[in-house]
C-alpha cells in the first residue's frame, strides 16, 4: 500500500503491525524502509458478485499512481484468475457464481506512461566504434522539434516509432520526480533552478543555499563553457553528407 491510499483511509502508526526485515529495492536502485503491516477487508463487487476477505498490506512511503498492488497471496485467497494482457480478472464469488473484473486499457496505458515521466533514473546506451562520439538519445516530449540537431536520422526515426508505439518507447534522458517549484538565482529571471515541492523545508533550505554558493559552476549559455572537448559534447547538423549543397533562390 501507497503513502497516498494509507493517508486517505486515515490510518495512523497503531493500525500497524511491525515489520521485520530488509529494505524494498525499486528499480531505479533506491531503497524504503517499509512502515510495517496493516491488514484490511477488501469488497470486490456487488450484489450477488461481492466476496470480501482480508488482505495484510505492507505499508511503505512512496509516491505512486496506483494505490496498492494486492499480490499472489491475495488472489489465492480471492480464487481469482487474471489476465494481463486482455485486463481482466474472474474469480469465484457465492453460490457458485464466477465474477469479472474488467480494467480499463486507456487508463492503464496513461498510468504507464506517467510512472516512466515521473521516475528519477536516467538510461544510457552506447554505439559500436564506428559512430563513437555521437550520442544515441530519445526523449518522449511532445514538443520536441523534428530537425533537432542534436540527433541523427537514426534518433528522428526511433522518436517517429516511439510516438506511434509509447508503450516500447525508451527513456534516455532524467525527468523531474513529482512536482517542482522554480528558485532564482537572483534579479535575473531567465536563471533559476527546480526543486521537488515536497522537499522538507530544511532540505529545501539547505539546497537553495548550496546552489546559490556555486552560482559559477552552472552554464547558462554557450559561451559560458568554451574549450569543451568534443569526447564530451559537440555540435552536429541533421544533414545528409551524400546529398551537395544547393543555394536557394531570393525570396521576398
Amino acid at each position: 500500500m501507497y503513502t497516498g491510499l494509507f493517508k486517505n483511509l486515515q490510518l495512523t502508526e497503531k493500525n500497524l503491525s511491525p515489520y521485520v526485515g530488509n529494505k524494498l529495492h525499486s528499480f531505479n536502485g533506491l531503497s524504503t524502509q517499509p512502515w510495517g503491516y496493516v491488514e484490511l477487508l477488501v469488497t470486490f463487487r456487488e450484489k450477488e458478485s461481492k466476496k470480501t476477505i482480508k488482505i495484510p498490506f505492507l505499508a511503505i512511503e512512496c509516491p505512486s499512481l496506483y494505490n496498492c498492488i494486492i499480490g499472489r497471496a491475495g488472489l489465492a485467497q480471492l480464487g481469482a484468475a487474471c489476465s494481463t494482457a486482455h485486463l481482466k480478472l474472474k474469480y469465484h464469488a457465492k453460490d457458485d457464481i464466477i465474477a469479472s473484473l474488467n480494467g480499463d486499457i486507456e487508463a492503464a496505458k496513461r498510468c504507464f506512461l506517467q510512472a516512466n515521466k515521473s521516475q528519477n533514473s536516467v538510461s544510457q546506451s552506447s554505439k559500436t566504434a564506428k559512430d563513437k562520439g555521437k550520442t544515441d538519445a530519445s526523449t518522449l516530449d511532445a514538443n520536441l522539434v523534428e530537425l533537432d540537431p542534436r540527433f541523427t536520422k537514426e534518433d528522428l526515426k526511433e522518436q517517429k516509432r516511439e510516438k506511434k508505439d509509447p508503450l516500447n518507447a525508451k527513456l534516455l534522458r532524467p525527468i523531474p520526480d513529482g512536482d517542482f517549484e522554480l528558485v532564482s538565482f537572483g534579479n535575473d529571471p531567465s536563471k533559476n533552478f527546480k526543486i521537488g515541492k515536497d522537499l522538507p523545508e530544511l532540505v529545501k533550505a539547505q539546497l537553495t543555499a548550496c546552489l546559490r554558493e556555486n552560482t559559477d559552476l552552472f552554464a547558462w549559455s554557450a559561451a559560458d563553457m568554451p574549450g569543451i572537448d568534443p569526447s564530451v559534447a559537440c555540435h552536429q547538423l541533421t544533414v545528409d553528407p551524400g546529398v551537395s549543397a544547393i543555394a536557394q533562390g531570393r525570396r521576398k
